[in-house]
């Protein structure tokens, strides 16, 4: 998409990585969502686990491909593109809730996948381990999902992605704690705190893509004939506790 070189690395990652790999952990869906009326429990289940550990690109595309435009999701990566940037008191919504869920979800996977990469080079520097391709991290003394230089966002991913997937995550946590007690880590702090406005928001509205879906379903079975569903895809933590 060309909007993609109009946002953040990180933006892009959390938009097209799978949810799982972000977090380093699967979620759990089946029976996540009460059955409903007219609804298959495994349809319900298989939504529920692409929206928990799948990509948002292929949950929206596999959900609500004849009801969200291509445009509405390039308006979403910018407007979270601008979240992501932007100071939290400058955060405004657009009235539209889905737009509204997807923006914010985009920047919370942005925020948690760039969190993971700084907790493992944390880690890897405790034991000094961490490559010295990495170790600008530390001037910078800032979540990765903010680099704005592509460069810089792909050589920390490249090196600490594999890492991040196999570290446990309370050793990193435990470092990265200790990093923060010792070092000025201003900026680092104010990023997460508005983070925490984020996890609100979501907890508050997140279950609108989920009960949306829902009634794309139902609709789609009442109402369209099955020749004109698109047969295939155009594939081209607030869900769990933080």
């Amino acid at each position: 998409s060309p909007v993609r070189s109009q946002v953040l690395p990180s933006i892009w990652r959390g938009y097209k990585l799978p949810r799982s790999k972000i977090i380093g952990e699967e979620l759990p869906f089946k029976g996540g969502l009460s059955s409903q009326p007219n609804v298959p429990q495994e349809w319900l289940d298989g939504m529920m686990n692409s929206f928990q550990n799948g990509s948002l690109a292929d949950f929206y595309d596999n959900y609500f491909g004849r009801t969200l435009t291509e445009k509405n999701l390039e308006f979403s990566l910018l407007k979270a593109n601008k979240m992501l940037k932007g100071e939290a008191e400058d955060i405004s919504f657009s009235g539209d809730v889905l737009v509204d869920v997807i923006s914010m979800d985009l920047v919370y996977n942005a925020d948690e996948y760039g969190h993971h990469l700084f907790q493992t080079a944390c880690f890897l520097k405790e034991q000094n381990q961490l490559p010295k391709e990495c170790q600008f991290m530390f001037w910078h003394k800032i979540n990765p999902a903010l680099y704005e230089e592509k460069g810089l966002f792909e050589t920390v991913e490249k090196v600490l992605s594999e890492p991040t997937q196999k570290i446990p995550q309370a050793w990193s946590q435990k470092a990265f704690y200790q990093w923060v007690k010792t070092n000025d880590s201003t900026d680092y702090l104010k990023q997460m705190e508005k983070m925490a406005a984020f996890e609100f928001l979501l907890a508050e509205k997140g279950m609108v893509p989920l009960e949306r879906a829902v009634r794309n379903y139902i609709y789609e079975q009442h109402h369209v004939p099955a020749y004109q569903r698109r047969p295939h895809s155009r594939s081209c933590h607030w869900r769990g506790c933080r």
